[in-house]
């Protein structure tokens, strides 16, 4: 199978964050898009543009992070997350349903946090394109 530049990125993604991708609360855990048509799966069920809009280049270029926070195996929201200049990520958008934040949004803001403060600035993604 020959893979994508947005496949070779994320699978560079989850080797750095395998073990952080694990963590949860309550009913919420991460999920991390492994190919272009996960994009646009949560783009869909969310109705929100993440599928498209050239995220998937934001990925590829090394400039955004992609998680999805999902429930009982639904998506629940999309997280962009970018690097600052000194190197440590934080939340550029985290959006539910139609843009608007989702009931647990407070949680899911938590649970990203979370993620963030483990990942700290020990990542970084080879510039695939």
């Amino acid at each position: 199978m020959i893979l994508g530049k947005f496949e070779k990125v994320s699978l560079e993604l989850l080797e750095q964050f395998k073990d952080m991708l694990g963590i949860t609360k309550d009913n919420l855990t991460l999920f991390l898009p492994m190919s272009k048509k996960d994009l646009i799966d949560i783009g869909e069920r969310l109705s929100i543009c993440v599928g498209g809009a050239g995220y998937d280049m934001k990925v590829i270029n090394g400039t955004s992070i992609i998680i999805a926070v999902c429930m009982d195996n639904q998506f629940l929201e999309c997280c962009e997350l970018r690097h600052r200049r000194d190197g440590s990520l934080k939340i550029e958008q985290l959006r539910g349903e139609h843009n608007e934040p989702s009931e647990k949004h407070d949680d899911c803001s938590e649970l990203v946090n979370t993620f963030i403060q483990n990942v700290g600035r020990n990542w970084r993604v080879q510039n695939a394109a």
